[in-house]
């Protein structure tokens, strides 16, 4: 049954929505809008902060993205402070023509290492003209270094195959930790191979350093942390 309430104009009462005496409607009170102005802020705000975590996330990501790129170039050739007075370290290189032994604690097995020769300058720019036309001037300030190394297989704990090549187990940086560019030779050999324990490889590495910079060479297992640095004269 219909709400009766009194007309406003005539004072009858009123009948669903019109008075039957004087034909007058009763006004119907709509519910008010839905604020569009809320809505868009909230959604503004939900965007805002969806936006400053992406923002951030990528920032992190970059950051991650570079501190892997330093450590697996110049980080896993560091050295723990406390190592530094050893001898082969890059304070304290072993004497270059002598015998260092680098042990990998990950793999169990140990090998000599040696740098038997070092050219630069013009001995290793008329060496490296004589493999063909491959190689381009080193650029102002700059020379080419070939570094001839022989690594002897002494003991292997698990009698595996030492891996080894030129390109990841040596480097090649001033005495204050710079490293330099490795520079690649077609043809350049001897080539640096894997071994057994007992065998022994040899091989020329070959670099772009500053002239006349009193470089240092590096040796590294394949898996392991630490390294064996040798003076280059």
């Amino acid at each position: 049954m219909p709400k009766e309430t009194k007309c406003p104009n005539c004072g009858a009462p009123m009948v669903e929505d019109q008075c039957p005496n004087c034909g007058t409607r009763r006004i119907q009170r709509e519910k008010p809008p839905k604020k569009e102005g809320a809505v868009f802020q909230d959604k503004t705000f939900k965007w805002m902060m969806i936006g400053l975590f992406v923002f951030g996330f990528l920032i992190f990501l970059a950051n991650f993205t570079d501190n892997i790129a330093t450590r697996m170039t110049e980080g896993d050739w560091e050295e723990e402070e406390e190592e530094s007075a050893q001898v082969g370290t890059m304070v304290n290189p072993i004497a270059y023509g002598s015998t260092g032994i680098y042990h990998n604690k990950a793999r169990d097995f140990d090998v000599e290492v040696c740098v038997t020769q070092v050219l630069r300058s013009e001995s290793a720019l008329d060496f490296i003209a004589g493999l063909g036309d491959y190689y381009k001037e080193p650029g102002v300030g700059k020379e080419y270094l070939l570094a001839k190394v022989r690594i002897q297989g002494v003991k292997d704990g698990k009698r595996q195959k030492i891996s080894l090549s030129g390109y990841h187990n040596f480097a090649c940086a001033s005495a204050s930790g710079f490293f330099y560019d490795r520079a690649y030779i077609p043809d350049l050999a001897p080539v640096i191979s894997d071994i057994y324990p007992g065998e022994a490889t040899e091989g020329y590495l070959c670099f772009i350093v500053e002239t006349g910079d009193p470089v240092l060479i590096g040796f590294r297992g394949d898996s392991g942390a630490g390294a064996a640095w040798f003076a280059s004269a």
